[in-house]
């Protein structure tokens, strides 16, 4: 409102004077200043951008070392911290370099079974705990939006200097993630072993990135599950299905309220399901495919955010049962499993296969457990496991693949003629999830 006070004003103007006066440090900043900082990065909002030009060259020095600590290119701090011998630049300039200021996307992937399970012979879900991991790996960034596939622009691998990301609190595989509102990751249910998770965390990156902070626990969920769905919309954190505490597929759904810290329920799916593919259109939320206790196979259905119901979607083509990965692309919803990439377009009501060949032709035999994104054109699809025989039996190897897909590439007669490239998961994984969210960097 015109004459309030900015984010950073001292509610005791002139003693926060004198103590910079004697020793200006990042810590003396308010806590919404810092976080504004980080805000500017992300969205470079007009009104903060003009908020900060307007600071003393004391603050701005404190600006600029908390700058400094994101690690940005060199050529970008010369501008923002002049030499000894020169002033500091007038506002306009103090503008200019921060609106260059540019955040990152990033697709990250989180839990799942690790390479550690590589070499082993099949063993009882009791012992399988030791083998979730707790790790995030941030897999790519994305600096922009290009119609050329082998653009730069579009994609490149995370350099060395992009700060890794915190683990989680727990060992979490046939886990959610979604991103937030505010640059937030949250890790839903999963499993430790036999051991079912009701717990969710969340991970604020500007929090993280200001003060240190790693995954926070929330209030847990009403029930326990494993390989659930989970999706943001209208700014609540929805979940649904999952195996429960019997190892049961459930049809229950569950909103969680960020700003109070409660969890209430919604209408409950037609069908129950586990390792369903998640999305969200046009204010609709798909459950796609997944896995039935009575071994039928799953279609689709999708819970209307205004109506607050859900609506039973036609019959998909290849109902997927096992590791469906939800996705959107070109106003339709993907479902992304092993036997193929089918899409639904909500303006015809009906589903067509996107792709001629299963991902398992490309990667092998026994493939699932992947976990997948889109972004523009490009289908980003990661880890996973196939079973294969051994010196000790059956195994499930971890993979620590990501294959990367032209989408555009309808007329291709395999996966293998829509493949772009190939890169490499710093750490192999199956069973785990992934996400993009936005950091500064």
């Amino acid at each position: 409102s015109a004459g309030s006070a900015p984010l950073w004003a001292a509610k005791d103007g002139s003693r926060t004077h004198d103590r910079l006066m004697e020793e200006p440090t990042l810590e003396h900043l308010d806590e919404d200043l810092r976080l504004c900082i980080v805000s500017i990065l992300a969205h470079d909002h007009p009104k903060h951008l003009a908020y900060l030009a307007a600071l003393s060259s004391t603050w701005n020095r404190l600006v600029v070392d908390y700058l400094r600590s994101l690690h940005l290119s060199a050529s970008l701090l010369r501008v923002l911290a002049p030499g000894p011998a020169e002033t500091p630049g007038p506002a306009e300039k103090r503008r200019a370099c921060l609106s260059v200021l540019q955040c990152k996307r990033a697709l990250v992937t989180v839990g799942g079974y690790n390479s550690a399970w590589n070499s082993h012979a099949w063993c009882p879900m009791a012992d399988d705990g030791p083998g979730c991991e707790r790790s995030v790996d941030i897999v790519c960034l994305f600096r922009g939006h290009s119609e050329l596939v082998d653009d730069s622009s579009v994609w490149e691998s995370a350099p060395c200097d992009v700060p890794a990301l915190p683990p989680t609190a727990t060992r979490r595989a046939d886990v959610a993630l979604v991103s937030g509102p505010q640059s937030t990751l949250y890790a839903v249910g999963g499993r430790e072993g036999t051991a079912g998770h009701a717990s969710v965390e969340c991970l604020a990156l500007p929090r993280h990135q200001l003060f240190g902070e790693g995954w926070t626990t929330l209030a847990p969920m009403a029930e326990t599950r494993v390989a659930p769905l989970a999706a943001f919309m209208h700014d609540a954190l929805l979940v649904a299905g999952g195996l429960g505490v019997q190892g049961a597929s459930t049809r229950t759904v569950e909103c969680y309220d960020t700003h109070h810290n409660v969890w209430s329920l919604l209408p409950p799916m037609h069908d129950a399901r586990s390792y369903a593919g998640s999305a969200v259109l046009d204010g609709k939320w798909y459950a796609l495919g997944g896995r039935a206790d009575t071994g039928n196979a799953l279609g689709a259905e999708a819970f209307d955010g205004e109506r607050g119901a859900w609506l039973r979607l036609p019959a998909m083509n290849h109902a997927p049962r096992n590791s469906v990965i939800g996705a959107v692309h070109q106003a339709c919803v993907l479902a992304v499993s092993s036997k193929a990439i089918e899409r639904y377009d909500p303006r015809e009501g009906r589903w067509w296969s996107s792709s001629p060949a299963s991902i398992r032709s490309l990667v092998g035999p026994g493939w699932w457990g992947g976990c997948a994104h889109v972004e523009g054109d490009l289908l980003y699809v990661m880890g996973g496991s196939h079973s294969h025989g051994g010196p000790g039996g059956l195994n499930d190897r971890s993979l620590d693949t990501v294959w990367i897909f032209d989408l555009r590439r309808a007329g291709a007669e395999s996966l293998s003629g829509r493949l772009c490239r190939q890169e490499r998961l710093r750490v192999p994984r199956w069973c785990a999830a992934a996400s993009v969210v936005t950091f500064a960097c």
